[in-house]
């Protein structure tokens, strides 16, 4: 740093600045250090911001800045070498805990936590104790969420009575968590229920649709993106949600879009996407599915003839099935069992899996000698707990917490 005759500092390869004018950071008035935390969001804080300095630990405390809590867009953040599927991350070298981090969030929030929002990672252990610390919640988002339960979301949302927002993305949840939700949450007006689409006419189901016109009439704004629902379903929505202003049907490629359902639409709705509208401007993965690929006719159970086993199961291989979305890949497990009449003799799951789908295993399987879980996103104590019920040696609390708990290297 050098001083030029007109007394200016000026550094290397830089235009030179006058020394009243270098900003002092830790003079900022605190309704302004505020704004520009809230900029950060949450996990920025936590991982960067409040290690600044004493006075922006302090600052960052506030509850203010947790009443929004969104992991969408915060993986960018982090290095290549993370698991985001159960929340284990890298950054400046150092591994981080994302379960961990948000529940940090949740507590500096104070129970102001009113938008939460989660993608590629979350447990039923986090959503219950989010649920627990926050009744003014009022958005929920998740989105490749597909270790939580249906009965942890069911639980959240009559814990969370005032949720207004609701988005579920690329996860898999049944029609009756559905219905559940929707009776538990009376002031729901937005809904986004969204899935790929589907390049098969023929695959007709109205049931989402219908559970939504029973069970959800205060909507606003309905996302339906992929759905298979029909022109009845759709009337079934329009008869019943009086109060729908706005209406996303793109690549719900049953309904037909004419005639007095078309007049009706638009002389009702502020907003109207068609089901063949551009998706370029899609959140999230918009691909359209091959009904011919493998994997289309699986929702309806394994062909007895396909060469099928009834003594082994190994989900770890069923990880390309999760962006399928198309199915629930833990009944299909349980269906699987079922089949195999209590013969189960070995059973592997990566990444897809809950503690009740094991608690099901044990019930089902008495003659299970192998037993493999690699990333699933479950508690330590729960694991134990349910291997106990196992015919096999439950493993040693050393081998849960390496080979589930923590990503691979």
């Amino acid at each position: 740093m050098k001083k030029n005759k007109n007394n200016l500092e000026v550094m290397d390869n830089q235009t030179p600045i006058s020394s009243e004018e270098v900003r002092n950071w830790l003079e900022l008035p605190p309704n302004v250090l505020s704004l520009i935390f809230l900029k950060l969001g949450a996990i920025d804080i936590l991982l960067r911001a409040q290690s600044v300095c004493s006075v922006w630990r302090k600052a960052s405390k506030k509850p203010l800045l947790f009443r929004s809590i969104d992991i969408r867009n915060s993986w960018d953040l982090f290095e290549e070498q993370c698991d985001m599927m159960i929340g284990r991350v890298s950054f400046n070298g150092n591994r981080y805990d994302m379960q961990k981090m948000v529940r940090e969030a949740v507590n500096r929030s104070c129970g102001q936590l009113v938008d939460f929002s989660l993608e590629s990672f979350a447990s039923n252990e986090l959503l219950a104790y989010t649920a627990e610390k926050s009744s003014s919640l009022r958005c929920l988002r998740l989105v490749h969420c597909y270790q939580v339960s249906d009965d942890t979301l069911i639980n959240m949302a009559k814990k969370a009575s005032m949720l207004e927002e609701l988005e579920i993305c690329h996860c898999s949840f049944s029609l009756d968590t559905l219905k559940a939700v929707g009776n538990a949450c009376h002031q729901l007006k937005l809904f986004r229920l969204n899935s790929r689409g589907y390049d098969h006419p023929g695959k007709e189901c109205d049931d989402v649709a219908l559970a939504i016109a029973e069970n959800m009439p205060e909507l606003r704004h309905l996302h339906l993106f992929g759905n298979k629902l029909t022109n009845v379903g759709l009337k079934a929505i329009l008869d019943a949600c009086l109060h729908l202003e706005s209406l996303d049907l793109r690549q719900c490629l049953n309904v037909n879009l004419e005639g007095d359902l078309l007049i009706t639409c638009r002389d009702r709705l502020i907003k109207l996407r068609f089901p063949n509208d551009s998706s370029d401007d899609c959140e999230f993965d918009a691909a359209i599915i091959d009904h011919d690929n493998e994997f289309y006719h699986i929702d309806s159970g394994v062909d007895d003839d396909s060469g099928y086993s009834d003594s082994s199961l190994d989900m770890r291989n069923w990880q390309g099935l999760l962006e399928a979305d198309m199915y629930n890949l833990e009944k299909l497990a349980r269906e699987a069992v079922d089949r195999s009449c209590g013969q189960l003799v070995e059973f592997s799951m990566e990444r897809v899996g809950s503690n009740e789908l094991l608690a099901y295993i044990a019930d089902k399987s008495g003659s299970l000698r192998c037993l493999r879980l690699a990333l699933i996103n479950m508690a330590k104590k729960a694991v134990l707990h349910r291997t106990k019920m196992l015919p096999v040696p439950p493993p040693h609390p050393a081998i849960i917490k390496k080979k589930i708990l923590e990503a691979a290297p």
